[in-house]
């Protein structure tokens, strides 16, 4: 795979997220960062993890496991898990 192509699939799959978060949390695409957390969101709450987790797994086409549902502690991890699964 190119470089050109590593970089566009990594911007997809942050749009992704970004879309994600957007749809769970109203958290415009803009606010989104690496070191973002659940301190930093209004809603991201044990239930606002679940429907984030949920949301995440229908956009992607994907199935977490607990091990990986634990470690979404900011941004930056869900993106390490997602690209694991790529």
């Amino acid at each position: 795979m190119t470089q050109t192509a590593i970089l566009e699939k990594d911007v997809l799959m942050d749009q992704r997220i970004a879309e994600a978060f957007n749809t769970v949390f109203q958290l415009p695409p803009e606010q989104l960062t690496d070191a973002l957390t659940p301190q930093d969101v209004a809603g991201w709450d044990s239930l606002g993890h679940v429907r984030l987790v949920t949301q995440l797994q229908e956009q992607f086409g994907v199935e977490f496991d607990v091990d990986e549902i634990m470690r979404m502690e900011n941004v930056g991890e869900i993106k390490k898990i997602l690209a694991s699964r790529a």
